[in-house]
């Protein structure tokens, strides 16, 4: 739907350098004279420009009516001409519609040509106007091939241009673009920025057209965001205007966008009642390209009605219209076919599909594409049990994916490209173990998580040279565990929703001597996500640090802690039980565990065996997102010198004046509220503080400023504070950021909200941090892992983090916090101290909501 209102453009675009030069200049003489010779060139010239003219008419008509390569043949012809006359103006106005004509049909090298030698000649004349039209459609074809950074730069390139040249309609389209460029790149805050900017240059001027091409992209950032409610709203007011526009084609997309938003809520009446108005409106307007586009919607809310004849047949009509005329966008309809073959068991010809789509996407350099349909492909020969084949198809998408990695442009992108190729990783390490290379599907796990957190922290590393990029191979991991005398347990979920085979965990235990054992357990019957919540509901978890404890009758008291031990069990048996005989003998040798989706969310020492004893009773347990980022907080470690523990340069803070927060209500809408003060986390600032002596930043002095001033310094950072989970969700709190922010005192041009977009861009030299507050370790799960405060502060150069999984109350916490720091104090590294501080807390407070929620992230020693 995108390409349509870009295509729009283009077509106004080509409309506009269509330039006549002699009106009526041919009209025939009333009587025959002697003409001079020059006066018979010019006459000639006149006649031949006339035929340029016209042939470059021809081609705008052809292309509006979708004929793609005839429009080419004419807008070739008129250059010629316009070569011989050396007539500038119309050479550039002709490249540009050649430009634009090879762009539709995927020659994106073409098109640069074309547009390159146009921007020249335009410079040349010095038609500004023209130039930011032109940077405009180059950022398009950098755009289409995944190359963000360079169409942003040609972007903000024709931004400066309209602007120098007050062009608010010209600034409006550009806002419009560079928005929709980082809506591709999943950075929605910037996107939603850019396309507010289009929307309100567009209203300001009274431009209608550009109003309600931005109001449907800004719908377009809404459905990427789960808000479906809100995308509707704008979608149905660009859907509004365009009528009363007589917007054909952008009444089209915006039906299609329409159709989308309600075909992912599975409304599938709707959807395709918007698709097919979208299909009746290009189908009167003969845009045969439109038409395919639609019918390849339409086909797919067929196949998820499980109407796979008629799903065929639409997109057998759409693949033939493309083919008509010369379309690009032919691998969709061949890539869906594939997929309704393999689930009808057709399997040779559901590879042939994928072959000819495969070709097309590279014909068009479409990377995101070409590793989706080599997934598929992958797929087919699984469910044909050639396993060998999809190895190597899947080797050769996990390249095709190495590519994209490199080309993300910020943190935000690369989390967001992984996340979308977890299915290929997944499947990979399926085909590997069914083919028993269990090493070799350990190395797919790795390659499969945290590979952006592993990149920020090789910039952190970057000047040591020891450093090595990608994630480990199989020697690499039993070297490190051999070096490090660590014990390391990853965990993987597979599962498939096309797949008729039950979702499994793969459990990998790695010992101390580099000796690698492979298990796994079904999860048939067992759905994690629900099991985690119910963990967490018996057990009473939520609220605040501050919230009263709520009083029960004993019959209550031991009903829920029977369902706490029961839950807890169950984890036990399902992550522990398999590799029991492996784990150490020796409590203090430490191991490490590798969590993946809703794992991190389980409390492993509360985990309780058959006997009733708890995990961190007989194990030192630490977390990690991957081997690879585990490995790093090593290395980091190994480029500081650290002191003993009295001579830290520590920043405590406890117990900041609280600043105010927006957060969503019960009644819908955006509340500003104050956070309620911790005095059970000053109390144990003051404590710590006596404990290391040094002092605490308390209520009015702990402000944001003064944090951030001396954060940078430390070698100790300690926070007993709020710690806020939902910012950075526009869905909860209005904002748009990365999730997490720890609260601190407001002032001095702060707002008293330490993000974890503002740690990410930190240096720091600290050994240790403890995030002392509620909620710290969780944040929003992807296969990066954890994205929140815990992975700020790491990336940003700290090798350990100690988080909570959720609120404690006060004074369980300031207890085990300052016997954790004394443990530490005794000789015992981090992942002991924390260890005993949890065992001495046991004996008070044996409840495990009360000691069991810390976990130490990263590096032990």
């Amino acid at each position: 739907m995108r390409q349509l209102e870009q295509r729009l453009g283009w077509a106004v675009g080509l409309a506009i350098l269509v330039i006549p030069h002699i009106a009526g200049a041919t009209q025939a003489p009333p009587k025959l004279i002697r003409v001079s010779p020059e006066l018979l060139l010019l006459a000639q010239t006149v006649s031949r420009q006339a035929e340029a003219d016209r042939l470059l008419e021809q081609g705008r008509q052809e292309y509006v009516e979708g004929r793609l390569q005839a429009a080419l043949t004419s807008i070739e012809a008129a250059l010629e001409i316009y070569r011989d006359l050396s007539d500038s103006i119309g050479i550039a106005s002709t490249l540009l519609g050649a430009g634009i004509v090879s762009q539709s049909q995927g020659e994106y090298t073409a098109a640069l040509e074309y547009y390159q030698e146009s921007l020249q000649i335009t410079r040349t004349l010095g038609n500004p106007g023209i130039e930011a039209a032109l940077l405009n459609n180059i950022s398009t074809i950098y755009q289409a091939q995944g190359k963000y950074d360079t169409a942003l730069d040609f972007l903000h390139e024709a931004l400066q241009v309209a602007r120098d040249l007050n062009d608010g309609e010209m600034e409006a389209v550009v806002l419009n673009n560079i928005g929709e460029t980082y809506r591709l790149q999943d950075e929605y805050s910037q996107a939603l920025t850019f396309l507010e900017e289009s929307l309100q240059i567009a209203r300001t001027i009274d431009n209608s057209f550009r109003v309600a091409e931005a109001l449907n992209n800004i719908g377009g950032v809404y459905t990427s965001l789960g808000q479906n409610s809100l995308a509707l709203n704008f979608l149905e007011e660009s859907l509004q205007l365009k009528r009363r526009l007589g917007n054909d084609w952008g009444t089209a997309s915006t039906l299609t966008n329409i159709g989308n938003v309600q075909a992912t809520q599975q409304n599938y009446g709707e959807a395709l009642n918007a698709y097919q108005q979208a299909l009746q409106i290009a189908q009167n307007v003969g845009d045969r390209e439109v038409e395919a586009a639609t019918l390849n919607n339409v086909g797919e809310i067929y196949a998820e009605r499980g109407q796979y004849d008629e799903a065929l047949a639409v997109w057998q009509r759409s693949l033939q219209i493309s083919e008509d005329i010369g379309s690009p966008h032919r691998a969709a309809p061949l890539s869906n076919m594939g997929l309704v073959l393999r689930r009808l068991g057709k399997y040779d010809q559901a590879l042939e599909a994928y072959q000819q789509a495969l070709q097309l996407t590279r014909d068009v350099q479409d990377l995101g594409g070409e590793g989706i349909i080599l997934n598929n492909m992958a797929a087919v020969y699984v469910f044909a049990e050639q396993f060998s084949l999809a190895e190597a198809t899947l080797t050769t998408a996990v390249k095709v994916m190495d590519v994209l990695r490199t080309r993300a442009s910020s943190d935000v992108s690369k989390v967001a490209l992984l996340e979308t190729q977890q299915n290929t990783f997944q499947l990979f390490q399926k085909v590997l173990i069914a083919q028993d290379n269990y090493g070799l599907a350990l190395e797919v796990a790795e390659q499969g998580r945290a590979r952006a957190f592993a990149t920020l922290l090789e910039q952190q590393l970057a000047a040591d040279d020891t450093v090595e990029n990608g994630p480990p191979d199989l020697e690499a991991i039993r070297a490190f565990a051999l070096q490090q005398q660590i014990n390391l347990v990853e965990y993987s979920i597979v599962d498939f929703i096309d797949d008729e085979s039950d979702p499994v965990l793969y459990i990998w235990f790695v010992s101390p001597d580099g000796t690698i054992t492979f298990q796994q357990e079904s999860l048939a019957n067992i759905d994690l996500p629900r099991l985690v919540t119910a963990t967490r509901e018996a057990m009473g978890l939520g609220g605040d640090r501050t919230a009263p404890i709520p009083t029960y009758t004993e019959e209550y008291l031991a009903q829920l802690q029977a369902e706490t031990d029961q839950k807890l069990t169950q984890f036990h048996n399902l992550l522990i039980e398999p590799i029991s005989d492996l784990l150490p003998t020796d409590p203090n040798q430490p191991i490490v565990f590798i969590p993946q989706g809703e794992l991190f969310l389980v409390p492993f020492p509360a985990l309780k065996d058959a006997s009733g004893d708890y995990l961190i009773e007989k194990h030192t347990i630490l977390t990690a997102p991957s081997i690879q980022v585990l490995q790093l907080t090593y290395d980091l470690v190994e480029t500081r010198h650290g002191t003993s523990l009295q001579g830290h340069n520590a920043v405590i803070v406890g117990n900041p004046t609280m600043p105010t927060v927006t957060f969503l209500s019960e009644d819908g809408n955006f509340q500003d509220v104050r956070l309620n003060p911790l005095f059970g986390a000053q109390q144990e600032a003051e404590a710590i503080s006596d404990f290391l002596k040094m002092p605490a930043l308390i209520g009015n002095d702990a402000t944001e400023a003064t944090v951030k001033q001396r954060l940078a310094n430390a070698d100790l950072i300690h926070l007993a504070t709020h710690g806020l989970l939902e910012y950075g969700d526009p869905r909860e709190t209005g904002s748009r950021d990365t999730p997490g922010a720890i609260a601190l005192a407001p002032g001095n041009g702060e707002d008293g909200l330490l993000t974890s977009a503002e740690i990410l861009q930190m240096d720091l030299q600290a050994d240790l941090v403890v995030l002392s507050a509620c909620d710290t370790g969780r944040g929003r799960i992807t296969g990066d892992g954890v994205i929140g405060l815990s992975r700020s502060f790491i990336a940003a150069g700290v090798p350990s983090v100690i988080v909570s999984l959720w609120a404690v109350p006060d004074a369980p916490t300031a207890e085990l916090m300052t016997e954790f720091y004394a443990q530490l104090d005794q000789g015992q590294n981090k992942a002991q101290a924390l260890r005993q501080a949890m065992l001495i807390m046991m004996q008070d407070h044996p409840d495990p909501k009360d000691w069991a929620a810390f976990t130490l992230i990263g590096e032990s020693e």
